[in-house]
């Protein structure tokens, strides 16, 4: 209820000059809307400032039913650890795995320890005969021999001559070019024949060295595996897989390639030239073991100038040379 300061009570507002209730068009909706509209003040229509708040009321009494949900409260602190609980008791035994993929290959072990000395093999083959060896140094004078016969009387009035002296002693040896050319034979010397300068051959553990002094170290044509192997059996092989030939190279072409060479064609650039001299005069080599060459001892005449070669090695044989050979080198 309304209660207007004359002390008359409404029910309820009239009519709302904001709602009329869409008869706007009504007269007397019109005049009443425009009566309100100018005495609101007057019939307390109009409302005041707001009030302050009021004081709580008494306590209400309890009721049976329930109060109405209250706002939702603040989220509490998190509670302290529980203590740990007792272990549980052993589960069962799980079924068995599939087989697993094989691991990657470990690494080399260690060396182990050397095994025993083998049983003594069988006797081996007779082996071939040695080369001839070099020519023996000139005998000594021999004895003074006996008187010969009366010779037959002469003529009378011839004259007669001295027969002129005939060297007809014959040394043969070789010289090395370590190009691919073929060296000249020195001064009053013959050129018997031209090769390739060989080294040695192997085969197994057994080494035939070349002096390089000697004509067995010129050999006329070149040929990977110039030799055969023949046994008791009269079965021969050549170029079995142990045999070896080495050779002087020349020096003036670049370090061969790394890729094993097959062709022969290919590899006989590579290998030295040889000549086999012969003349009427043996003759002697001096080592100076100095950077200087030796000088010719009086009455001799100096053939060349060269390096003095002692030995070579292959793995674990050795190949060595004579240091009275005459064999010529003309590079280190």
């Amino acid at each position: 209820e309304i209660r207007d300061r004359k002390g008359k009570f409404f029910d309820k507002i009239p009519i709302s000059p904001e709602d009329p209730d869409d008869n706007e068009d009504d007269p007397l909706v019109v005049e009443i809307v425009t009566f309100f509209e100018e005495n609101k003040e007057l019939l307390g229509l109009d409302k005041g400032p707001e009030g302050e708040i009021g004081d709580f009321g008494e306590k209400g009494e309890p009721s049976d039913e329930p109060g109405e949900d209250g706002l939702h409260g603040f989220d509490g602190q998190d509670g302290i650890d529980g203590v740990p609980g007792f272990p549980g008791s052993a589960g069962l035994k799980g079924a068995t795995g599939p087989k697993g993929q094989a691991g990657d290959l470990g690494v080399p072990g260690d060396t182990g320890p050397a095994g025993k000395d083998g049983g003594q093999g069988d006797q081996g083959t007779k082996g071939v005969n040695g080369i001839h060896g070099d020519q023996g140094p000139k005998g000594g004078t021999g004895k003074e021999g006996k008187e010969g016969d009366d010779g037959e009387s002469g003529k009378c009035g011839c004259t007669t001559e001295d027969p002129k002296k005939c060297n007809c002693d014959t040394h043969v040896f070789v010289v090395h070019s370590q190009t691919d050319e073929i060296p000249k034979c020195p001064d009053n010397h013959k050129t018997v024949w031209t090769g390739y300068s060989l080294l040695s051959l192997t085969a197994g553990f057994v080494v035939t060295e070349q002096d390089l002094g000697n004509v067995g170290s010129c050999v006329e044509s070149f040929d990977i595996m110039a030799m055969m192997a023949c046994q008791g059996d009269q079965t021969c092989r050549h170029a079995v897989r142990t045999e070896r030939s080495y050779w002087l190279v020349n020096e003036e072409l670049e370090d061969p390639p790394l890729k094993p060479m097959t062709d022969i064609d290919e590899i006989t650039p590579y290998i030295s030239r040889c000549a086999a001299c012969m003349g009427t005069q043996a003759p002697i080599v001096k080592h100076s073991t100095a950077e200087d060459p030796p000088t010719c001892d009086p009455g001799f005449t100096k053939l060349w100038t060269g390096y003095s070669y002692l030995m070579g090695k292959s793995g674990k044989m050795g190949m060595g040379q004579q240091l009275n050979s005459v064999a010529r080198a003309t590079k280190p």
